[in-house]
C-alpha cells in the first residue's frame, strides 16, 4: 500500500476513536464505561496493525519523540513498574469493570498520541479532528440538555472534562479560521457547550475552567503587542476577579446557585475527599518511591478510614480513587510516579513558551493551549480521568507536538539519520508484515476484547436470571462467564457471591446437588478474589459473609459447618485488620460472636464501634436490637436513647421492635421518641390505619394541632369509614 493509504486509514482511525463517546450498551456491566472504552481498546489495536507497518516501511515517517513524548513514556513506565510491586497485580494491570483504568487499557491511549503525531501534520488533519470533536460534544451537550445531565458519558465531572476540552478546541478553530463566515458558525457552537458544562454543576470543572479564564486573560493580556488590548484585557481581568470574589462571598448566591453551592468548601463532597486526602498523606511515607501500585488507592483509604467520614456520606464509603489525580499518583506510583507525570506537563510548559518566544507559535495558540492545560490539570484536583478526558489529553498533547515540531523547527530525533533511513518493510514483504502483525493484534483483540464482552454480556445475562428466579441458568451464565479467565472478572465474581449470599433461602427450591454446586462456586469465587489481594477490607469482607451464610446452609454437617464459621470469623477479623475504624465491620464481626454465643464479646465489640463515631446512630441502633433480642433491656434502652436522639429510627426495619419501643417510650413519657417511633411505623407499615390514628393521638396530646390533622386525613384516605370519628376528633382538637 501507499504511503497515503497508510495516513488515510490511520487518520480515519485516530477521528473514529472520537465516537466512543456515544457508547452504552445496557448489556454489559458499567456500560457507561466498558462499552466505550473495549471500542476503544479494540479500535487502537486494529489500526495499530496498519501503524507499526508504516513505521517499518516509512522509516522516515517516524514521529520524533520530544520531551513529552518522554515524559509520557517515562510515566506509563512507572505505572507499568508499579504493577508489579504494588499489593494487587490484577486491579493494577488489568483494572476493574467499574473503571476500566488498568494499564493495560490506558496504554492505548500513549498508543494514540503517538499515531496521532505520526499523521497528523498538516493543518487540515487538526483542523478536522478538532472540528470532528466539537461537532460531537453538541451532539452530547443535547443528550444531557434534553435528558439526564451525564448524557452518555455517565458522570456530570467527567463531562465537565470533556465539555473543557471542546470549549477550547473551539476557540483554536475560531483563532485559526481565516473564513469570516466559518469564525462566526464555530463561535455558534459555543453557547450548546456551555449550556452542557453548566448543568454538569461540577465544581471541580468550575475551578478548572474558571482559573484558566484567568490565566487566558492574563496571557494574553501580557503578551500582546496592541496596547488597547492589554488596558481591554486587564480591565476583565480585574472585572472577572472581582465578579469571583463577590460571588463566593454573598452567602445566599452561594446557597441559591447550585454551581457555587457545589464549589462550597463546606460541601460534604468536599469533606469526604478531604479525608481521603489526608489518608494518602498519612500512607505516604510507607511508599514513598513507588507506592501501593497504580490503581490501588482503596488500600490506603481504608488502612486510614477516619469514620467521621460517616458525619457527611453514609453511602459510597469505599473510595477506590482519591478523587485527586495527583494526590492519587503520589499515593499509588510513589515520588517516582508523580515526577514522571508532572514532567509531561513541564516539558509541554517549555515547549510552548519557548517556540513562542521564537515566534514559530502565535499568541492564541500560546495562550488556549496553555489555558486549557491548565484546566484540565486543575479539574483534575478534585476528580480522576476518564477515556473522554485520556483522548482530550492526548489530543492537546499531540497539538503541542505539531505547533511546535511541525512546522519547519528542526530537532533532534531519536534516530540517527543513517538507522531512520533503514527500511525494515519492503514492498515484496509488506503483506507477510501485515499478516504476522495482524495476528498478533488479532489475537490481543480476541483474548483481551472479545473474551471480556463475553464475559460481561454472560454476567448480564446471569443477573438477569437470578432477577426472574431462574438459578440454575443463572448459574450457567455466570459459569460461561467467568470461564473466560479475561482478568477484568472480579466485579463478575462479587456480583455472583452477593446474589447467592443474598437469596441462598430461594435456592431450597433447587436439587440439593445445584444448590451445593451454587454454593461452592460462591465461596470460590471470593477466595480467588482475596488471594488477589488479602489487603481489600471489602473483599475480606464479602468472604466472610459467603463463609456464614454457607456455614448455615451445611448445617446438618457439623464438621463442615464449623470450619466455614471459623473461616467466617478468620476472614472478618482480616477486613477489620485492613480497615480498623471502619465501623460496619464490626456489625458483621458481632452476629458472628452472637452465633458463637459469645453474647457479652458481641456487645462490647459495638460498644468499641460506638466510640469510633459518636454521631453514628446506626451503631447505637444495630447495638439496641442486639440487646432487646438478647432481654438485655437497661442496655438495649440506652442504646436507643442515643439512636433517636441522634435520629436515627430511619435504620429500624423491624416492626415489633418498633412497637416494644414506643410502649418504653410511652411508659416513661417522652413523647418526642414516641411520635418519631410511630412516625417510622408508618412508613414500615403505610397502610395501617390503627398506627396513623395513635400517631394523631400522640400529636394531639403535645399540642401539634396541624401534624394530628395531617395524620387524621391521612388515616380516612385509607378507610373512608372513619370519617365521623376523624371529624369529631379535629372538631375536639
Amino acid at each position: 500500500m501507499s504511503k497515503n493509504i497508510y495516513k488515510l486509514i490511520l487518520k480515519v482511525g485516530v477521528y473514529m476513536s472520537l465516537f466512543s463517546v456515544f457508547l452504552v450498551y445496557s448489556g454489559f456491566l458499567f456500560p457507561y464505561i466498558t462499552s466505550k472504552q473495549i471500542y476503544f481498546n479494540i479500535l487502537i489495536e486494529f489500526i495499530s496493525i496498519f501503524w507499526v507497518v508504516y513505521l517499518l516501511k516509512y522509516p522516515k515517517e517516524r514521529p520524533k519523540i520530544t520531551y513529552v513524548g518522554w515524559g509520557l513514556i517515562a510515566y506509563f513506565s512507572v505505572v507499568l513498574l508499579t504493577s508489579f510491586t504494588g499489593v494487587d497485580f490484577n486491579l493494577s494491570f488489568w483494572g476493574d469493570i467499574e473503571r476500566m483504568l488498568g494499564f493495560f487499557h490506558i496504554v492505548h491511549f500513549l498508543v494514540l498520541y503517538f499515531i496521532i503525531i505520526t499523521v497528523m501534520r498538516e493543518w487540515q488533519d487538526w483542523k478536522i479532528f478538532l472540528l470532528l470533536s466539537v461537532i460531537l460534544a453538541q451532539i452530547v451537550s443535547l443528550n444531557g440538555i434534553v435528558g439526564q445531565a451525564y448524557s452518555t458519558i455517565g458522570n456530570t465531572a467527567y463531562v465537565a472534562g470533556y465539555i473543557i476540552f471542546n470549549i477550547f478546541f473551539t476557540f483554536i478553530l475560531i483563532a485559526r479560521e481565516q473564513n469570516i463566515r466559518l469564525r462566526w458558525a464555530y463561535l455558534a457552537l459555543l453557547p450548546l457547550l456551555v449550556k452542557q458544562f453548566l448543568l454538569a454543576s461540577s465544581a471541580g470543572g468550575a475551578f478548572g475552567l474558571g482559573f484558566s479564564f484567568f490565566v487566558m486573560l492574563f496571557l494574553y493580556g501580557m503578551f500582546s503587542s496592541n496596547q488597547k488590548i492589554k488596558k481591554y484585557t486587564f480591565a476583565a481581568i480585574i472585572t472577572f476577579s472581582v465578579l469571583t470574589i463577590t460571588a463566593f462571598s454573598n452567602k445566599s448566591l452561594m446557597k441559591d446557585t447550585s454551581l457555587l453551592s457545589d464549589m462550597s468548601f463546606e460541601k460534604n463532597t468536599f469533606k469526604t475527599r478531604l479525608i481521603s486526602w489526608k489518608a494518602a498523606m498519612y500512607d505516604m511515607p510507607n511508599h514513598f518511591f513507588l507506592g501501593t501500585g497504580f490503581g490501588n488507592f482503596a488500600v490506603t483509604f481504608d488502612k486510614y478510614f477516619d469514620p467521621i467520614f460517616y458525619n457527611y456520606s453514609r453511602s459510597e464509603t469505599y473510595f477506590d480513587r482519591a478523587h485527586n489525580n495527583i494526590i492519587e499518583i503520589a499515593s499509588t506510583t510513589g515520588m517516582l510516579g508523580l515526577m514522571a507525570y508532572l514532567s509531561i506537563f513541564l516539558a509541554a510548559g517549555i515547549y510552548l513558551i519557548r517556540y513562542f518566544n521564537s515566534g514559530v507559535i502565535n499568541i492564541y495558540d500560546f495562550c488556549f493551549v496553555s489555558a486549557l492545560l491548565i484546566a484540565y490539570f486543575v479539574q483534575n484536583l478534585a476528580v480522576f480521568d476518564s477515556l473522554v478526558t485520556f483522548i482530550g489529553l492526548m489530543m492537546t498533547l499531540g497539538y503541542v507536538h505539531w505547533i511546535t515540531q511541525n512546522r519547519g523547527v528542526v530537532t533532534q530525533e531519536i534516530y540517527s539519520e543513517e538507522n531512520n533511513g533503514k527500511v525494515i518493510v519492503t514492498r515484496d514483504n509488506e503483506i507477510f508484515a501485515l499478516v504476522v502483525v495482524g495476528f498478533v493484534f488479532i489475537t490481543i483483540i480476541y483474548q483481551y476484547n472479545y473474551k471480556p464482552i463475553r464475559m460481561l454480556k454472560g454476567t448480564i445475562d446471569g443477573q438477569i436470571a437470578f432477577i426472574e428466579g431462574d438459578y440454575p441458568r443463572a448459574n450457567k451464565h455466570y459459569a460461561q462467564a467467568l470461564s473466560y479467565h479475561t482478568g477484568l472478572d472480579r466485579d463478575s465474581k462479587v456480583a455472583f457471591v452477593r446474589e447467592v449470599g443474598s437469596r441462598i433461602s430461594s435456592l431450597i427450591s433447587l436439587p440439593k446437588e445445584e444448590r451445593d454446586s451454587m454454593v461452592n462456586m460462591a465461596i470460590r469465587l471470593a477466595e480467588e478474589n482475596v488471594a488477589l489481594n488479602p489487603l481489600d477490607s471489602m473483599l475480606q469482607l464479602q468472604l466472610s459473609q459467603i463463609y456464614r451464610v454457607a456455614a448455615d446452609y451445611y448445617t446438618n454437617d457439623h464438621a463442615l459447618a464449623l470450619d466455614l464459621f471459623n473461616k467466617s470469623n478468620d476472614a472478618i477479623d482480616r477486613s477489620i485488620e485492613s480497615s480498623p475504624r471502619r465501623i460496619r465491620i464490626y456489625f458483621s464481626k458481632a452476629q458472628i460472636l452472637l452465633s458463637a454465643g459469645k453474647t457479652e464479646d458481641a456487645i462490647e465489640i459495638l460498644k468499641y464501634a460506638s466510640t469510633l463515631n459518636e454521631d453514628y446512630y446506626d451503631t447505637f441502633c444495630h447495638l439496641g436490637g442486639i440487646a432487646l433480642s438478647l432481654n438485655d433491656k437497661e442496655e438495649a434502652y440506652g442504646a436507643f436513647d442515643k439512636c433517636l436522639a441522634l435520629n436515627g429510627q430511619g435504620v429500624l426495619t423491624t416492626p415489633s421492635v418498633v412497637f416494644e419501643l414506643v410502649k418504653h417510650y410511652k411508659e416513661i413519657g417522652n413523647m418526642d421518641n414516641v411520635i418519631k417511633l410511630l412516625i417510622r411505623l408508618a412508613e414500615l407499615d403505610p397502610k395501617n390505619t390503627s398506627i396513623l390514628i395513635e400517631l394523631a393521638k400522640q400529636y394531639a396530646s403535645i399540642g401539634d394541632v396541624e401534624n394530628a390533622k395531617k395524620a387524621t386525613f391521612k388515616a380516612t384516605e385509607l378507610n373512608p369509614n372513619l370519617r365521623t370519628q376523624a371529624m369529631e376528633f379535629i372538631e375536639n382538637l
